[in-house]
C-alpha cells in the first residue's frame, strides 16, 4: 500500500513540480531580468545614506497603514461601485468594431505571446496581492497590456503620464529594476487617494516624480534635457493614461524623439466624440447633448476614434476632446481626416490588447483579436471575483502605437484642416504592415499614397 502511494505521488507531484520550476526559470526569460536587487522582501527600496528620495519611509509606511485599516476586506480588494456597472462596461465593449477599420492591427504579437506573458503576470499578481490589501486603480485587462508591454520592450526609461495611486508604478519598477521612471499627474496622489487606497511612492533614486505643486504636463516638459541620449528616447515607452489628446501627444513626443506609446484608455468612437454633460462644460460650443446618459462616456479623442471606425463623409463636425474633456473644440470632417492621414503614414505598428477576462454576456460572439484570453475555469484563484474587481473586468482595448523616427517623419507638426475638395472625400483605404519593417524610410515611401488628398 505505502509503496503504490509513494509510486502514485512521483507519477503526480515530479512533473508539476518541475514544470513549476520550469516556469520559474521562465520568468527571467520573459522579462529579461532577475528579482530586482534593489527592493527587500517588502518590495520598498531600503534607505540609503545621501540618496534622493521623493517621501520616507516612516511616511509612507503611516499611510499605507492608514488607509490598510480603514478599506481592507476579504472581498473588497479593489473600489467597487466608482467606476461604472458591468452593464455599462460591456456595453463599451460592444461599440468596437471587429478589427480596426483604417489602421493596420498587427504585426506586433499573437496569442501564443499573450499566454505565455499571461503566465508571469499570475505570478507578478501574487506578489502584488500580498504586498496591497488595497487594490487600484487599474484592472486586471489594463494591467496586463502595462506589464506585458513593458516586459517585452524591456524599455530604459517609462515616462507614466498618470499616476494616479502609484500602484502602477509599483507594477512598473518590479518589471523593468533599472529604468528610469517620470512619473506626472496634476494632483498629488497622496492628497487625493490617501484613505481611499494603498498609496505608492518610490523612492528609488532612479523614479521621478512630477505630481501636484510639481506638476509639468508630458508634452510641456523638457525631454531632451531629462532623457539627453536621444537612442534611450528612442527606446523609451511612453504610458499615457491622462486623459489628453492622443494625436497632439503623437506629434509633440515624436518630435522629441519618442516612438513607443501604450495608450491606455482607448475610447471608441462613439464614447471619445460623446456629447453628454460631463465635458466640454463652459465652452460655448452650442453642443447638442444627445449622448444617453445611462452610458459611459469619453474624455479624450483617442487612437480607436481616429484608427478603428470609417467616419460617413456626410459628417459635418465631430467633437475633439482634450485634458479630461476640460479643453474641446468641434472639428470637421477634413481635419479628422488630416488626423487619420497622420497616422497612416507615420505609424509603423498599431496593436489594440483584448481582455485577460470579462462577463459579458457576448465575449464570445467576437473575432479572435477581441476574444478574452482566460475562460471561467481558467481564472487564477486570487483574481477579484467580477463584483469587486476595479473595472468589473471592463476593457477598452489599450492601444500599443509604434511611430517612425521623427527624423523620416512627415507631417510631424500639426498639419491642420486641408482645404475642403470639390467633390467629396473618400475615406482612405486601411494600410496593412505584416511582420517587422526593415526600414522606416520605405514604410514611409511605401504608405505616401495611402493619405487623404
Amino acid at each position: 500500500m505505502a509503496r503504490h502511494a509513494a509510486l502514485w505521488w512521483l507519477a503526480s507531484c515530479l512533473p508539476l513540480a518541475f514544470a513549476v520550476r520550469r516556469e520559474s526559470q521562465a520568468l527571467s526569460s520573459f522579462l529579461r531580468r532577475s528579482t530586482p536587487s534593489h527592493l527587500n522582501e517588502t518590495g520598498f527600496t531600503p534607505g540609503s545614506g545621501g540618496a534622493p528620495i521623493n517621501v520616507t519611509s516612516k511616511q509612507r509606511e503611516a499611510v499605507v497603514k492608514q488607509v490598510s485599516s480603514k478599506n481592507a476586506s476579504e472581498k473588497q480588494p479593489g473600489l467597487p461601485g466608482l467606476f461604472a456597472s458591468m452593464d455599462q462596461r460591456c456595453e463599451v465593449m460592444e461599440l468596437y468594431p471587429d478589427k480596426p477599420e483604417v489602421c493596420t492591427q498587427g504585426g506586433t504579437w499573437n496569442k501564443k505571446d499573450l499566454i505565455e506573458g499571461l503566465n508571469y503576470f499570475v505570478h507578478m499578481w501574487r506578489v502584488y496581492q500580498e504586498k496591497f490589501s488595497h487594490l487600484c486603480c487599474t484592472g486586471v485587462n489594463h494591467l496586463f497590456a502595462v506589464f506585458f508591454t513593458t516586459g517585452r520592450l524591456q524599455p530604459p526609461a517609462v515616462i507614466q503620464a498618470g499616476v494616479s495611486s502609484g500602484q502602477m508604478t509599483w507594477w512598473l519598477r518590479m518589471t523593468v529594476p533599472n529604468a528610469q521612471i517620470f512619473a506626472l499627474e496634476r494632483i498629488d496622489p497622496e492628497m487625493i487617494y490617501s484613505g481611499l487606497t494603498d498609496v505608492w511612492l518610490d523612492d528609488s533614486p532612479k523614479t521621478k516624480y512630477f505630481t501636484g505643486a510639481n506638476f509639468v504636463d508630458a508634452l510641456d516638459a523638457n525631454w531632451k534635457e531629462l532623457i539627453p541620449d536621444a537612442g534611450v528616447r528612442a527606446k523609451t515607452l511612453v504610458i499615457l493614461s491622462d486623459h489628453r489628446s492622443c494625436i497632439e501627444q503623437f506629434k509633440v513626443l515624436q518630435a522629441a524623439g519618442f516612438r513607443h506609446f501604450l495608450y491606455m484608455d482607448n475610447y471608441p468612437y462613439e464614447m471619445a466624440t460623446s456629447a453628454e454633460e460631463q465635458t466640454c462644460k463652459d465652452q460655448g460650443l452650442g453642443l447638442k447633448r444627445d449622448y444617453p446618459v445611462e452610458n459611459l462616456y469619453g474624455d479624450a479623442y483617442s487612437p480607436a476614434a481616429i484608427c478603428d471606425k470609417k467616419v460617413d463623409p456626410s459628417t459635418t463636425s465631430l467633437l475633439y476632446k482634450d485634458k479630461a474633456g476640460r479643453s474641446c473644440k468641434q472639428i470637421g470632417y477634413h481635419e479628422h481626416m488630416s488626423n487619420v492621414g497622420y497616422m497612416q503614414k507615420n505609424m509603423l505598428k498599431y496593436y489594440e490588447f483584448p481582455p485577460v477576462y470579462t462577463k459579458c454576456k457576448h465575449r464570445w460572439d467576437v473575432p479572435l483579436n477581441r476574444k478574452q484570453l482566460l475562460y471561467t475555469v481558467e481564472m487564477p484563484a486570487m483574481f477579484p471575483k467580477p463584483e469587486y474587481e476595479v473595472l468589473k473586468y471592463g476593457h477598452l482595448f489599450p492601444a500599443y502605437v509604434e511611430l517612425v523616427s521623427a527624423d523620416v517623419a512627415p507631417n510631424a507638426t500639426f498639419p491642420g484642416p486641408p482645404a475642403a475638395p470639390k467633390r467629396p472625400l473618400e475615406p482612405p483605404p486601411p494600410i496593412s504592415i505584416e511582420g517587422e519593417v526593415n526600414s522606416a524610410k520605405e514604410d514611409v515611401t511605401k504608405n505616401e499614397t495611402l493619405s487623404p488628398q
